[in-house]
């Protein structure tokens, strides 16, 4: 319903401009006057973004979590061993006979609760990172495999990141991460994916690129992903991105009086 359109944008609008009282208002109505579940992604997307902002970890997984139930997609708070291992040859099942570039040939997403699910991981994976190292785990697993169970949407090269973390990370398959990655990259270049590309250069800076180049490389990778967050809106992407830029300067020789301006100029942009 129109409506409804209306305090979305709002709703991001407030979150944007750091009106959190406002953000927790709308998105409540939004939860209230819900015709179906799929309508209240909106108001789940930014309460998680809010929750991660303010480093209410649990708070953000369990809202995250929540809702994935609710769409249809069961996700354990706590995954074993088992059941990521359970994952991991689920999707290799689903790409037997496949080459890495087969993945942006996939079929469109029908399911429109699917298409959800992929939009919503984003949002509260760092969470994961931070809090439930297991989870993320798992859920950087099941997005790919979701993916290839039901086909390619505008994350498609978020679930590709994430395979790729996978894959140099666990498997030691450093050669297909880095196929992965640059593939994600190109993806992500398309209008419909576009929005992510900063959390895609943040991401695969800090967990996929130090496999194969070195830590300077990093820091360069680091700025780019500060600068394409800002400019698309995505704060968190920004501000990760630039703590990281000061980490990895920092382990990488850089003058502590270039890090230390770099800081103070980009806080005062985001």
């Amino acid at each position: 319903p129109i409506y409804l359109k209306l305090h979305e944008e709002v709703l991001r609008s407030s979150f944007l401009r750091g009106d959190t009282e406002e953000v927790f208002q709308r998105a409540e109505l939004i939860l209230k006057r819900a015709e179906t579940v799929i309508e209240k992604s909106a108001a789940y997307e930014v309460l998680n973004l809010i929750y991660m902002r303010d480093g209410r970890y649990t708070e953000c997984l369990d809202s995250g979590l929540k809702y994935l139930r609710e769409i249809g997609v069961k996700i354990p708070s706590n995954p074993g061993n088992g059941a990521l291992l359970r994952e991991l040859v689920r999707v290799q099942f689903r790409l037997r006979g496949k080459k890495i570039i087969d993945l942006a040939n996939l079929p469109e997403i029908q399911r429109p609760e699917i298409r959800i699910a992929q939009a919503l991981f984003p949002s509260f994976s760092p969470a994961a990172y931070l809090a439930r190292p297991q989870l993320l785990s798992f859920l950087l697993v099941k997005n790919i495999s979701l993916s290839l169970k039901y086909g390619k949407g505008p994350e498609l090269p978020v679930a590709m990141y994430y395979y790729a973390v996978i894959r140099c990370g666990i498997m030691g398959k450093i050669d297909e991460g880095r196929e992965l990655a640059n593939l994600a990259l190109k993806l992500a270049e398309a209008p419909e994916s576009r929005k992510y590309i900063g959390l895609l250069h943040y991401g695969l800076g800090i967990l996929v690129y130090p496999w194969f180049r070195p830590l300077s490389k990093t820091v360069e990778q680091m700025d780019i992903a500060y600068r394409l967050g800002l400019r698309n809106g995505d704060l968190v992407a920004a501000s990760s991105a630039l703590g990281s830029y000061i980490a990895h300067g920092f382990l990488a020789g850089y003058e502590l009086s270039s890090l230390i301006d770099k800081a103070r100029h980009s806080v005062e942009l985001l």
